[in-house]
């Protein structure tokens, strides 16, 4: 079930998160468009970082980030 064009209501929320914090949108739009990387080793680049500033797994508002589709979020951010 789609939520708001996207896969679930956690990326949806999650991308929300990534896009509108200024700091966080920098480093995950450089992870997004490391062409030196694949697909995988950039969520799970965004991933370490986002496991030090979120913390248990969820975003600051509560949704579990194990329902996440990464790949999603990142090409949301590809220029």
């Amino acid at each position: 079930m789609s939520y708001n064009g996207w896969e679930n209501r956690e990326t949806w929320n999650a991308s929300l998160w990534v896009n509108n914090e200024e700091i966080l949108y920098r480093v995950a739009h450089n992870i997004a468009n490391d062409s030196s990387h694949c697909m995988m080793s950039k969520v799970e680049t965004l991933l370490s970082f986002l496991d030090v500033i979120w913390k248990d797994g969820k975003t600051p508002d509560g949704d579990d980030l194990s329902n996440v589709v990464w790949e999603d979020v990142i090409n949301g951010l590809k220029d």
